[in-house]
């Protein structure tokens, strides 16, 4: 309720929930990375070589 009426002094409380990535560690991060990057991959490989055209 606070964070409706006053949402310029609560904008610190919900990064601080948040943490940081050197507290969490970059694992969760670097996962995403990797996983995003071979699924890009398969959509520019898939859209060069589809027999369809658009």
């Amino acid at each position: 309720m606070m964070m409706l009426f006053y949402p310029e002094e609560s904008r610190g409380l919900v990064q601080w929930g948040a943490g940081s990535l050197v507290q969490e560690s970059w694992y969760d991060s670097q996962l995403l990375a990797i996983q995003s990057a071979v699924c890009f991959f398969l959509i520019f490989y898939y859209a060069v070589h589809s027999q369809f055209s658009l």
